[in-house]
This record gives structure tokens, sequence and C-alpha cells, in this order.
């Protein structure tokens, strides 16, 4: 298994200039080989999904759980090995928190703003094995687009809403 090492956009209490917190996600089959240093990418984080920048990837992991990387912003790195050299550099000789320097090297509107939505496409019929979950989403998508972040945690999960993305 592959793990990816992350920086979320978030504004993170106790977080002092030149901070470099991160956090481990594996990275789950359907992303398996997809994923790269520099993308952007949707994480869950707490009782929230989040995007995040991924800095590094590693065989193992430093923390004994992970939890798996939702989705991909963008199906290609936004950012290259020396942007990301870069950014590292300004956060240790500015004393500038990592996520800050990274999410300023993005391109305009890629940031926490953009928030994802599922939607049904097309004429669709729903999938004849649904769990509970999931055909309380499809009745959710049926009505329209719906924002990952106002669905209720539970239909929120990836391992709710992934497998009926193809």
């Amino acid at each position: 298994m592959r793990y990816a090492e992350v920086v979320v956009n978030l504004p993170l209490s106790g977080q002092a200039a030149g901070d470099v917190r991160t956090y481990h996600y594996h990275i789950p089959p359907e992303l398996a080989g997809q994923v790269r240093p520099g993308q952007v990418v949707i994480v869950p984080f707490g009782r929230h999904t989040v995007q995040g920048v991924v800095i590094a990837l590693a065989e193992t992991s430093p923390v004994p759980e992970t939890k798996p990387l939702a989705a991909l912003v963008w199906p290609k790195p936004l950012l290259s090995s020396r942007q990301l050299a870069l950014a590292r550099w300004l956060g240790e000789t500015c004393f500038a928190p990592l996520a800050t320097v990274l999410w300023h090297a993005l391109p305009p509107g890629i940031g926490q703003r953009a928030r994802p939505s599922l939607a049904l496409t097309g004429n669709v019929a729903a999938p004849e094995q649904l769990t509970p979950a999931q055909q309380r989403l499809w009745q959710l998508l049926t009505k329209g687009a719906q924002p990952l972040h106002k669905l209720p945690k539970a239909l929120a999960d990836p391992s709710v809403w992934r497998p009926l993305v193809e």
C-alpha cells in the first residue's frame, strides 16, 4: 500500500510560523498510480472533508492507522517538485506555515472555496444492489447536485459515494 503525505488547507490552532504540519493518508486501490506530489486532493479531516496538497509519497506511514484519500481535485499536479521545494524553503526562511505558502502558490480558483459536489449525469437508473446509505444518497441526488460539505456525514463518507462513481 502507498501513502500520501498531505498538507491541509485549514487554519489550525496553535500553528506556528515555519510549522510544517502534515497528515498521512493511504491511497485507495481506485486511485493507485494516479496520485503524485503537487496534486490537490480531497481528504477526510475530523468531521469534515477538506482539500490538501500532496507533498510526498511513501511506501510506509509513520502512523499506524490512516484514512483513505477521498478524491483528486485535478488529474495532474498543480505544483512541480521545484515549486514544492521553494514553498518549503519560503516557509522555513520566512517563518510561515507551509500550508499558507502552498495555498498562495496554487493557481487562482483552486482552494477551499471550490467545494466538490455529487450529481447524477444523464438519465441513469439506480444500481440494483445499494446499501441503505447509498439508497438515501441516490434519493438526494435525484433532486439535483449535492455539495459534499452539506451532506450528512454518513452520506459524505467516500465509502458510500465512491462505489457509485463510474
